[in-house]
């Protein structure tokens, strides 16, 4: 029996080209194009924050600031979201949800969860545990590196 743990980098790359072609497709199929999952995270986060800085966006999806701003414009451009200057500080700008861009997540929101459900189907809830812990443990070896 051959040993695939040597494998693991291999396997994780592949799954994410895998659900990115789901992603893909399932959106395609609402009529949506030319979003990806980091702009599907970007919309969630800013249904929990309400409005976030540029900065604030780059830390909680882990990219760097210029990969964050070319998100953000394109979502910009789509109408999916708009910046505001602060009142109190006119340096500082906030990315907020436009109303295309609340009914955007609604949609990206359903489509994450049937893609939650496959990842998961046939697997216990231990399973699910135990795999999630496990990422997160790999994850942590690259972070201290």
């Amino acid at each position: 029996m051959t040993d695939n743990r040597n494998q693991v980098i291999s396997l994780i790359s592949r799954i994410d080209s895998l659900t990115s072609v789901y992603l893909k497709n399932k959106l395609e199929k609402q009529g949506i194009s030319g979003i990806v999952s980091s702009h599907g995270f970007i919309l969630h986060l800013l249904t929990l924050h309400k409005k976030l800085t540029m900065g604030e966006i780059s830390k909680l999806i882990n990219r760097d600031k210029s990969t964050t701003t070319a998100l953000i414009k394109k979502l910009e451009q789509g109408g999916f979201l708009r910046k505001v200057t602060c009142k109190s500080d006119s340096r500082v700008r906030y990315i907020m949800l436009t109303p295309a861009g609340l009914k955007l997540t609604a949609t990206t929101a359903d489509i994450s969860k049937e893609l939650i459900n496959t990842a998961y189907k046939n697997f216990s809830d231990s399973e699910k545990t135990e795999l999630y812990t496990l990422l997160l443990k790999l994850e942590e070896n690259f972070k201290n590196s």
